[in-house]
């Protein structure tokens, strides 16, 4: 019997993906979030570019992270990337991210961490502020291959945490 690529290729990822943690993430207002814009000069294809990388990134960072089977479920209502824009610099900076300690990381967030068997392991409030920048030695690895590496070491961090509490 032959198997072809895709079928093989849907098993492996089926069982790489079995009992993995899960992430449900939900952006509350992000048109209202001090700075959540991928360009300058905003508006909502700019903050949803944002929005979906950290996604991505946060969604394999609770698959890491967390035991299997564990539910994290994020409701997210501040963002604000580390740096600013500061277009009056030169002509062609408008769109440039200048990282200063002024500005830096932060992300505001209601969250509820369920365990494999269906209960509540904890949940609350919390504010996640990354004051070291630009000298955070993670972020700035990680900053090397990723877009935002500041909220996501906040939140790889937060992560890490939150994974030991039983």
């Amino acid at each position: 019997m032959k198997l072809s690529l895709t079928a093989l290729t849907v098993f492996f990822l089926m069982i790489a993906s079995a009992g993995a943690a899960e992430l449900k993430i939900e952006w509350q207002n992000p048109d209202e979030f001090r700075d959540a814009d991928y360009y300058n000069h905003g508006g909502a294809k700019s903050k949803q570019i944002v929005l979906t990388n950290l996604e991505k990134y946060f969604s394999k960072a609770a698959k890491r992270r967390l035991p299997e089977g564990a539910v994290l479920e994020l409701n997210v209502t501040e963002l604000d990337l580390a740096g600013d824009f500061e277009p009056w610099r030169n002509a062609g900076w408008d769109d440039v991210r200048i990282v200063k300690n002024i500005y830096p990381a932060m992300i505001e967030f209601d969250y509820k961490y369920i365990g494999e068997d269906g209960n509540v392991i904890s949940e609350g409030s919390e504010r996640l502020r990354d004051t070291l920048i630009p000298r955070s030695i993670v972020a700035t690895s990680i900053g090397r291959s990723e877009n935002y590496p500041y909220v996501k070491n906040l939140m790889s961090d937060w992560m890490r945490k939150l994974g030991r509490t039983k």
